[in-house]
């Protein structure tokens, strides 16, 4: 699973691309996004859960996928289950 954290100002339309893209097959099998800020922060969760953190290849495209979508960064992948 990736755990991007979103500014608030930007949530909405960024969760637009991740959504699509999620539908599209592009990113993993599911993606949900937190309703709430973070009060420490001022942002908000999402997760892109893939079918197996273990498998580098589909991490791999996910990540390229992200990155297409305009996330920088290692983006690193969390093998905890998503809340």
């Amino acid at each position: 699973m990736f755990v991007l954290h979103i500014p608030v100002q930007q949530a909405d339309a960024l969760w637009e691309r991740l959504r699509a893209a999620t539908r599209a097959g592009q990113l993993g099998y599911k993606s949900k996004v937190a309703t709430a800020p973070r009060t420490d922060d001022d942002t908000r969760i999402v997760h892109v859960l893939i079918a197996d953190a273990d498998d580098s290849a589909d991490v791999a495209r996910v990540r390229a996928a992200l990155h297409a979508l305009g996330f920088s960064g290692d983006l690193p992948v969390s093998r905890q289950s998503a809340p």
